[in-house]
């Protein structure tokens, strides 16, 4: 089998592994800059990418973008571009036998940049560059092709038209070669931009409502990123597992690459804040971030399906309608037209919808100015909010006081699983924390006893320091200590003060 597959042609070695690469590998990434992206065949929609310079070239790689709706196709689209420019290359230049492998350099230098980049390739760029490129590239050598067949009647050889000229030993090295150097881009990306795979396969779960997969996922990968933990908390809110699992990933959250508008590094907030600001039921703070992106950036695929479902939701139905018409000039998007047409309709049966009836539960009963508010959006409101009207807002309220390490209101919100007596684990880990911080002479409530067990041991195994005091560079306390809530207070989350720990009020401070 071995033989078979090494007596092929390079190009058809080096196609299949570009396949491999941008479907199965890489696919989710291409994917996400699809919903970052917009196309349509109407050239009323797409003139703000026409009136570009050299718009037209972008928008047709927004429509090969547009096949990543199914990665397989997509990628197809990408393998081919890639194998038939590497091989014009290749004939072209004359590139002997023995170094044949090296025509295909270029292209994967384009694919080892496209991985470098991450987010700076769709997020606050033209996503239609991705394609847009390596087509114009190949139709740019396909014309030089052309002419040098035309005028000086040269032709370029067929795929494995001149396979016999070359020995045994070097078609065997150029294959090989051929078909390491996708492997070696995806170790890089692997290594430096990991996130950026974790974050678009969360999206993509997202998308199709699989919570149980996203929670997975994020406490799989061994990093800490912001937009990870945006749709980790996502999930988890939406399986009512936030108070029991949200503290099991880090939350040191290191640094990605990605310039934002400006030209100066971004944080990335703008790739999780409108979704987490709908899933916290925050649907017009959601819509009104998606406008102000739609403006910044133009309409893209991602934010028109928010403002969509923000339109059903409100009941907004010649809103949701005209919505619906841009969206359905985009291929590949009819089923779900379809479903939120009918839905826009018939606003009776949006609770039918498990996702929606969830997020409408959440949805706030007064108005509140969001300049009163922390930011994000999605945080500061449950700090405010005083009273939960059910049990959905009531777990999101106690995690956003725990998250912030605000003590003071989480025992605000605590006494009522205390009256319960269901303390979910992360609730019972941070009473015993605030309680082995008060006065002695308070009585410890029986309930609480095996959570401030915990809170012994873990002291022991600091070697009785001061948590503030001592930090966890390796993370080796972290898998010991996952999802214990104590740990996160002293070590996760810290903010960038001069001493990095937290306030003498127990005001734990958040970056």
């Amino acid at each position: 089998m071995l033989k078979k597959v090494l007596s092929c042609p390079h190009e058809v070695i080096f196609f299949f592994s570009v396949w491999a690469f941008s479907t199965l590998w890489y696919g989710d990434v291409f994917t996400m800059a699809r919903e970052y992206s917009f196309f349509s065949f109407r050239p009323f929609l797409m003139r703000s990418v026409t009136n570009l310079s050299g718009g037209y070239l972008w928008m047709a790689g927004r429509g090969l973008l547009d096949l990543f709706a199914f990665p397989w196709l997509g990628g197809l689209a990408v393998a081919f571009l890639l194998t038939c420019g590497s091989w014009l290359l290749g004939g072209l230049f004359c590139i002997p036998a023995r170094f044949r492998a090296l025509q295909y350099l270029p292209a994967s230098a384009y694919l080892w940049e496209i991985t470098r980049q991450g987010f700076d390739a769709f997020v606050y760029a033209a996503p239609g560059k991705i394609l847009g490129i390596p087509l114009g590239i190949t139709l740019i050598l396909g014309l030089c092709a052309l002419m040098l067949r035309l005028v000086f009647h040269r032709h370029i050889p067929l795929p494995g038209q001149n396979r016999r000229e070359e020995k045994d030993g070097i078609r065997w090295a150029n294959l090989v070669l051929t078909l390491l150097l996708p492997v070696c881009v995806a170790f890089y990306g692997a290594q430096a931009r990991s996130y950026v795979r974790v974050t678009a396969r969360l999206q993509r779960l997202m998308r199709e409502q699989r919570w149980e997969d996203m929670i997975r996922t994020a406490q799989q990968w061994k990093g800490s990123n912001r937009q990870i933990a945006a749709y980790y908390a996502i999930a988890l809110n939406h399986t009512g597992r936030l108070l029991e699992d949200l503290f099991r990933i880090r939350y040191d959250f290191e640094p990605i690459h990605l310039t934002s508008r400006n030209g100066k590094p971004s944080d990335g907030r703008d790739i999780y804040e409108s979704d987490c600001n709908f899933h916290a039921g925050l649907l017009q703070t959601a819509y009104r971030k998606d406008m102000e992106l739609n403006v910044l950036d133009g309409v893209c695929t991602s934010r028109l399906r928010h403002m969509i479902r923000y339109a059903v939701m409100k009941g907004e139905t010649n809103l949701a309608l005209r919505y619906l018409y841009v969206l359905s000039q985009q291929p590949f998007e009819k089923d779900l037209v379809a479903r939120y047409r009918h839905l826009a309709q018939s606003p009776e049966e949006v609770n039918q919808d498990a996702e929606l009836a969830f997020i409408r539960q959440l949805t706030p009963e007064t108005d509140t100015f969001e300049s009163y508010l922390l930011p994000p959006t999605f945080i500061g409101y449950y700090l405010t909010l005083q009273k939960p009207a059910n049990q959905a807002q009531l777990d999101a309220a106690t995690a956003a006081a725990l998250y912030t390490k605000s003590m003071p209101l989480f025992l605000h919100y605590a006494q009522t699983y205390l009256q319960n007596r269901m303390l979910p684990s992360t609730v019972g880990d941070a009473l015993g924390l605030a309680y082995a911080n008060q006065s002695q002479s308070q009585t410890l409530p029986t309930l609480l006893m095996p959570y401030t067990a915990r809170l012994m041991s873990f002291t022991r195994d600091i070697g009785g320091a001061d948590p503030q005091t001592v930090s966890d560079a390796d993370h080796a306390l972290f898998y010991k200590y996952r999802g214990f809530y104590p740990y996160y207070y002293f070590f996760g989350n810290r903010a960038k003060n001069t001493h990095n720990e937290p306030t003498p009020t127990h005001e734990g401070g958040v970056n």
